[in-house]
């Protein structure tokens, strides 16, 4: 992490503090909520989730005030879970009479060229339901697309703060608009290895959305308008487009020159969790490989570049260019630096005593400086975290106090600030690890590689 991903993580947190604080004070005025222009298609995608986690998801939503005029609920299940048929008609019929319209999908198997996984979930899901609502002669341009996880909790923020960036955007109808990444549902009931590997990867997902060009990604959770994704033909299902949210956004941004735009609320997730402690560090493990498997992108994005048209313009090229590199710095990084500092540091401290060089002895200083230093700017960052997550919890999130109004237990304290001296582990065996394995997997030709699910065994706060 460098100095510049401070700056950008500060100004993201403060673009998120100042919103809410601004949104806390219009609803004390009563002049937050507006009449929406837009119909609001929330799609979850789901496969053995448990049916409390999609219940409280869709609680929360229903307790919006535009949820019965607005609101339209799409339960995207795999066809070949066992009794997915039955909870969602379960939550269907619960839930109904509190949303405009709830709709069922169920994903078959064995379609010929797809993988199983949140892509080909989410694209069968959307077609479907583009092609009812057209049916029904709703315009394709009124429909606000908001592609969420089931364990998502979705504050009513979201929604104001979605509808504000859609007018004050040049092209709304041709960009993705992202909110940052915040977990705090079940963060105390799981190990500090686990926890402070989600607060990292928050932290570096929420200094992305401050891109000033509008080159950054998604993480879980992101809206588009039903126009943009027909024009680019909906979700990839290959085996190349396992990272769904990543590769949506690259694939909008090579065949429709869109941009993300940043939202200034984000959405509250919950940790990977399993039934024991030593199981949830494995499940950990299991979603991180999941995530490295969109490594692929490298790939995608560096062979789009080169097939950029001779007609482009000159700014066009230059965003291509970034776009790739940022691409090749999401992946190449995390996959080779924690081998470097590792390796690096005992390279030179074996070449020193076989040589006794005074060359080797300064360079192996300045690599211990190095490493000293390196982890400065994520630590600086922890610290505006702990600032952000209990200001999160204060206002947006709203945790509950005691009797005496003092702060409720379930939130962090100063004994967290422990979790972080598990952040080496973290970085080598989550990071380094999990995506040096899926680089080689993707090396390797037809080598079988399938969708990995994580659990989330968990009762959740929010």
């Amino acid at each position: 992490m460098t100095s510049n991903q401070v700056v950008q993580y500060f100004s993201s947190v403060r673009r998120i503090v100042n919103n809410i604080r601004k949104s806390r004070d219009l609803e004390t005025q009563g002049l937050l909520l507006a009449e929406s222009t837009y119909q609001h298609c929330f799609v979850i995608p789901s496969y053995s989730e448990p049916i409390n986690i999609l219940r409280k998801t869709l609680e929360k939503l229903s307790q919006h005030a535009s949820a019965t005029s607005n609101y339209l609920i799409v339960l995207a299940m795999e066809e070949s879970e066992l009794g997915s048929e039955i909870k969602a008609q379960t939550l269907s019929n619960e839930f109904k009479h509190l949303f405009k319209d709830i709709l069922l999908t169920f994903h078959p198997v064995n379609i010929p060229g797809e993988a199983r996984g949140k892509a080909s979930n989410v694209n069968w899901a959307v077609r479907k339901t583009c092609g009812i609502l057209s049916k029904r002669g709703t315009p394709l341009k009124q429909i606000m697309l908001t592609i969420i996880d089931a364990d998502a909790s979705v504050p009513e923020l979201y929604i104001s703060t979605l509808e504000k960036a859609i007018v004050d955007t040049h092209e709304p109808l041709n960009s993705i608009f992202c909110p940052a990444t915040f977990f705090g549902r079940n963060s105390l009931n799981i190990p500090a290895l686990v926890r402070c590997t989600d607060i990292a990867w928050s932290i570096m997902h929420t200094q992305n959305l401050s891109n000033p060009r509008g080159i950054f990604f998604p993480c879980s959770a992101y809206s588009l308008s039903m126009v943009l994704a027909d024009k680019v033909n909906y979700w990839d299902c290959d085996f190349d487009s396992i990272g769904e949210d990543f590769h949506m956004m690259l694939k909008c941004f090579y065949k429709s020159d869109s941009k993300a735009v940043s939202l200034d609320c984000p959405l509250n997730y919950a940790n990977t969790q399993s039934t024991g402690y030593f199981s949830t560090i494995g499940a950990r493990f299991t979603q991180g490989r999941r995530h490295a498997l969109a490594c692929a992108d490298v790939g995608y994005a560096l062979r789009r570049t080169l097939e950029t048209p001779e007609s482009a313009t000159l700014s066009n090229i230059r965003d291509r260019v970034l776009m790739s590199l940022r691409v090749c710095e999401t992946f190449i990084v995390q996959a080779t630096s924690g081998w470097v500092f590792t390796l690096g540091g005992l390279m030179f401290a074996m070449l020193h005593i076989t040589f006794e060089d005074p060359l080797f002895h300064f360079l192996s200083k300045i690599v211990a400086v190095l490493s000293i230093l390196a982890p400065l700017p994520l630590l600086i960052c922890c610290f505006i975290y702990e600032f952000y997550h209990r200001f999160l919890e204060r206002t947006l999130f709203k945790k509950d106090k005691d009797l005496k109004g003092e702060e409720s237990p379930k939130t962090r304290s100063l004994i967290h600030l422990l979790d972080y001296i598990c952040l080496p582990i973290s970085a080598f065996f989550y990071v380094t690890v999990v995506y040096t394995i899926a680089c080689v997997q993707r090396l390797i030709p037809n080598n079988g590689l399938t969708y990995i699910t994580s659990e989330k065994n968990c009762n959740l706060d929010d």
